[in-house]
């Protein structure tokens, strides 16, 4: 079995959080990019005005935040150019 890969490290901090609700709660922007059926990042984590970008997410059965991040939103972004009309779901 060969060794994990080095931590990264950007500007002084990984990426990569060993306990993912401290580091919301800590974080100013949160950005996703998972295949979860779940979501992971909960609203009640955020202060407000952080700022969440959510990239993996591409299908109905896939959640990276629960409801109340976006219910929270001051705005709400959705890129649609690449989606089949029937794939969109009410937001």
């Amino acid at each position: 079995m060969s060794a994990s890969p080095p931590p990264i490290d950007i500007l002084g901090y990984s990426p990569i959080a060993d306990d993912l609700e401290a580091a919301v709660r800590q974080a100013d922007i949160v950005s996703t990019a998972t295949l979860s059926p779940e979501p992971l990042i909960r609203g009640a984590w955020m202060a407000p005005g952080t700022h969440v970008d959510c990239v993996g997410a591409y299908r109905p059965n896939m959640r990276e935040t629960d409801d109340e991040v976006f219910r929270a939103a001051e705005e709400l972004g959705i890129d649609l150019s690449r989606r089949e009309p029937s794939s969109v779901e009410e937001v």
